[in-house]
């Protein structure tokens, strides 16, 4: 959880956010060429505030 010093200026309490985050990743090691081989990730996050911007 992120916290912020002090109150958040619109309102009477502090603002606190939440991230979650998942991510993967596949590199298929046989098609390696010159020492180098392709990696395809993916990253879903998402973020919830008791502030609503």
């Amino acid at each position: 959880m992120r916290s912020y010093d002090g109150r958040f200026p619109a309102l009477t309490r502090a603002r606190a956010d939440r991230a979650y985050s998942l991510g993967a990743s596949l590199s298929p090691r046989r098609f390696t060429q010159f020492g180098a081989s392709p990696e395809l990730s993916c990253v879903a996050q998402r973020t919830l505030s008791n502030v609503a911007l």
